[in-house]
C-alpha cells in the first residue's frame, strides 16, 4: 500500500552524461501505481512511497535487464531529483561480459 495518496503528476528529469559530454532528459507520467516513460514503452511499478521518496522498478521488454528508480520529492530547500540503477544481464550486452550496473542521477521538475 502506498503511504501517500496517488496523484496525477509528471516528472521531467535531466542529467549530464560524462561519456557523451551531453545533457539528456526523460519524462515520466504517473498513472495510479505506475509511472510511464513518455518516449518508450517502459513502465515503472511503484513499490514504496513516502512523503519524501517514491521507489519504483521496471523490467525492460527484452527481459534481460531492469531498473530501480528513486524519485526524491521536494523537501524543505532540496529540489526534486532522481537516482536510477539499471542492472544489465551480461548476455544482453554485445560483448557477452558479466552483468553490470549503470547509474544515473540528476534533477527534476514536477508538474
Amino acid at each position: 500500500m502506498l503511504a501517500a495518496p496517488a496523484q496525477a503528476e509528471t516528472w521531467s528529469c535531466a542529467w549530464n552524461d560524462v561519456v557523451f559530454k551531453s545533457a539528456f532528459t526523460f519524462v515520466l507520467t504517473r498513472k495510479g501505481k505506475t509511472f510511464e516513460h513518455v518516449d518508450s514503452e517502459q513502465t515503472f511499478t511503484i513499490v514504496h512511497e513516502s512523503a519524501e521518496q517514491i521507489h519504483a522498478h521496471s523490467f525492460y521488454l527484452d527481459g534481460k535487464s531492469m531498473s530501480a528508480l528513486v524519485l526524491f520529492k521536494r523537501v524543505e530547500n532540496r529540489a526534486p531529483h532522481f537516482f536510477n540503477a539499471r542492472i544489465i544481464n551480461g548476455n544482453a550486452n554485445t560483448s557477452g561480459e558479466k552483468p553490470y550496473v549503470d547509474t544515473l542521477s540528476g534533477y527534476c521538475t514536477v508538474h
